[in-house]
């Protein structure tokens, strides 16, 4: 993972930096995207971040691949059932979460795939993550993804973190000015297609949730100067918050093939990546 930023963190990404959009701006569009639904920030993130993800004069986003992929993102979502499959605290993982999960998830590896067959500067580190994703199957990464996004929220409300309700509402007006101007097509994509509930519940709620990691990342990252000291870190909060949170499978036929212990499994492939190796001696087993 060492040639990827930190907000990259596949498939569970947190790129914002705690600040809330204002007003429409390039930085509002990591901001809100990242809040919007959660997992499917992974895949900004990770467009982003290789200079895929374009917002120059003409594209609007009628045929972007981007928006492509969140509208597959959105159709998972909306096809899935608000059943509980599973639960994190006090915190359930959903049906529809789980599905959406899982086709976030194929939508990154489709990604990777082509950025590794194009030779891009990122081919190295994808496909150790490719590797990765290969043995614990898509399903297990996909929980596990719900898990590590779940777990944290949860630290962070136990540690007394809480939204800026102004701010929520700020960012969602700035995001849909965004979306309906066509210069947010990953977010527009999904917004269509799973309709008005999405402005009015989905994104309110999951910035909320960005909030409260992001004030639980900040504080964290507090005396941290390298940024791969910072990775480490982060990964280690993130091991800590999932060995420390209860975890309960609801609906076991639901999520099959994946399982808790197939999950936990693939998060601590992921965390002993190269990048983390700064963590190794610090990390709660």
């Amino acid at each position: 993972m060492a040639n990827f930023p930190n907000c990259s963190h596949f498939p569970n990404s947190n790129c914002a930096t705690g600040a809330t959009a204002k007003k429409p701006s390039n930085m509002t569009i990591r901001i809100a995207t990242s809040a919007m639904i959660g997992l499917l920030a992974a895949l900004l993130a990770v467009l982003w971040t290789a200079g895929v993800w374009s917002n120059e004069p003409g594209n609007d986003g009628a045929s972007d691949p981007e928006k492509e992929r969140a509208e597959q993102v959105g159709h998972a979502f909306n096809e899935a059932e608000d059943a509980p499959v599973a639960q994190v605290g006090a915190a359930v993982i959903t049906m529809a979460d789980y599905q959406m999960s899982r086709r976030l998830v194929e939508v990154n590896v489709e990604f990777m795939e082509g950025v590794i067959a194009e030779g891009g500067p990122p081919a190295t580190g994808f496909q150790e993550r490719l590797d990765i994703i290969e043995r614990a199957g898509i399903a297990n990464v996909a929980l596990g993804g719900l898990i590590v996004k779940t777990a944290l929220a949860e630290t962070a409300r136990d540690r007394g973190f809480s939204p800026d309700e102004d701010e929520v509402a700020e960012s969602v007006a700035a995001t849909r000015e965004l979306a309906e101007k066509g210069e947010a097509p990953s977010v527009s994509g999904f917004a269509e297609v799973v309709g008005e509930r999405y402005w009015a519940e989905i994104l309110p709620e999951r910035i909320r949730v960005q909030q409260i990691v992001d004030q639980l990342r900040a504080d964290v990252r507090q005396g941290i100067e390298n940024p791969e000291d910072w990775a480490a870190a982060w990964a280690a909060m993130e091991e800590q918050a999932v060995t420390g949170a209860d975890i309960e499978v609801i609906d076991s036929a639901a999520i099959e093939p994946a399982s808790v212990s197939g999950a936990i499994e693939y998060l601590h492939s992921y965390w002993g990546l190269d990048y983390f190796a700064g963590a190794q001696s610090s990390r709660p087993r």
